[in-house]
Formats: C-alpha cells, sequence, structure tokens
C-alpha cells in the first residue's frame, strides 16, 4: 500500500509540474520568439541514418547549424539553396561528408550568394562541382513529373504563396497516383509532414531542377 502511495504522489508530481508556471502563450510574449508545436521543431534526420537512395528530412533552422555564417546572415536566414541542396546530394550519393553548414560554407566561398539569396547557379554549376548532374526548366508538371517517376530529386524554387512571402527553394522526392508530391521544405518540418498536390507546386513556382549523378 505504502508502495502504491508513493507511486501516486509521484504521478501527481510530474502532471502537477506540466501546468505550473507561466502560461505558454505568455511565456513566449516575454521571450520575444513565436510558439512551436511539435511538428515544427527543426530535427533533421540524424547523419547516421543518411544513405543513398533515402532522401534526409534536413532543417536550415536545426539548432546544429541555425546560427552558422552564410550570405551575410544565417544558414536559418539564408540557406534554403545550400540545405536543399545537401538533401539531394545525400539522396543521390550516400555521402555524408556535408552539412547544410558546410555546404553552405561552400556556396559562400565560391561567390553563390553575394546578395544574401542563393544564385540559381548553384544549383547547376555548384551542384557539378559535386559531381551531379542538374537540369533546368520552367516548372511544369509533366517534367516534374517525369524526373520524379525515374527516381531523380527535384529542387524547386518557390514564390509567394504557400511556402514563401520572398522566394524559396524546396525539394521534391516522389510522386504518387493521385498527384501528390513528398515535399523537403528545408525552412518547416510542418510542411515536410504532408504530402502536397503537384498543381500546387507548379501553381507557385517559376523553376525547377531535376538532378542526377
Amino acid at each position: 500500500m505504502a508502495t502504491l502511495i508513493v507511486i501516486f504522489g509521484i504521478i501527481g508530481a510530474l502532471f502537477g509540474a506540466i501546468s505550473a508556471g507561466v502560461e505558454p502563450d505568455a511565456e513566449a510574449t516575454q521571450l520575444d520568439m513565436p510558439l512551436m508545436s511539435p511538428a515544427d521543431l527543426p530535427i533533421s534526420t540524424p547523419k547516421k541514418l543518411w544513405k543513398q537512395g533515402k532522401m534526409p528530412y534536413l532543417y536550415q533552422t536545426d539548432p546544429m547549424w541555425a546560427q552558422r555564417p552564410y550570405g551575410g546572415g544565417t544558414v536559418r536566414d539564408n540557406a534554403c539553396g545550400p540545405t536543399a541542396f545537401t538533401m539531394a546530394y545525400v539522396y543521390l550519393t550516400g555521402h555524408i561528408d556535408y552539412t547544410p553548414a558546410t555546404m553552405a560554407a561552400w556556396a559562400d566561398a565560391h561567390g553563390y550568394a553575394p546578395s544574401g539569396s542563393t544564385e540559381w547557379s548553384f544549383m547547376t554549376e555548384g551542384a557539378a562541382a559535386f559531381g551531379v548532374s542538374s537540369k533546368m526548366f520552367d516548372s511544369n508538371k509533366d517534367q516534374i513529373s517525369s524526373a520524379l517517376s525515374q527516381g531523380k530529386p527535384v529542387i524547386s524554387l518557390m514564390n509567394i504563396g504557400d511556402f514563401t512571402n520572398v522566394g524559396h527553394f524546396i525539394v521534391l522526392s516522389d510522386i504518387d497516383d493521385s498527384g501528390n508530391v513528398t515535399v523537403h521544405d528545408p525552412a518547416s518540418a510542418w510542411r515536410s509532414s504532408h504530402t502536397w498536390s503537384i498543381d500546387t507546386i507548379v501553381d507557385q513556382s517559376t523553376y525547377s531542377w531535376a538532378l542526377s549523378l
């Protein structure tokens, strides 16, 4: 009986601790930061799980590299391009020698972010430096579908819409029979947590790059 009293006491203390302290909304205001749901937490695929043929989820907001420099700012603020390419690079090659931080440093050192934003040429000339062939095209359903059906990852440059208020690179890795694509958004675990209609991707993107070895 004494044991049960101790156990219930511990459980009560734990549940009591959950609701103790400042309310989340008030705490967020005090800390001057937005609330995040569990799906928004920037947890990237662990490096030990990176392998050829499996697209990792890598986020520029990941604390592992978010504050590293890039394009006159940080990886968190500016490095959607290098982060997106790192995902495709790992998928195609299985190499684990570059992270979003070191890929961003390479892009910076080679002049691919002179104004803070990643130059489009990084997706072609930059990709070639890593042994990756890249074909740039105006975003359209047929070419994106064809590339994904062949196992080629696609990087799309998104315009203002569901993914960005300015401009943003995302990775597409698969398409199902209903025309829904798997998205790896380097800025959002939530947007990466579900498939998107290819029509949405095409309507909101300007250019895409199909990558292969």
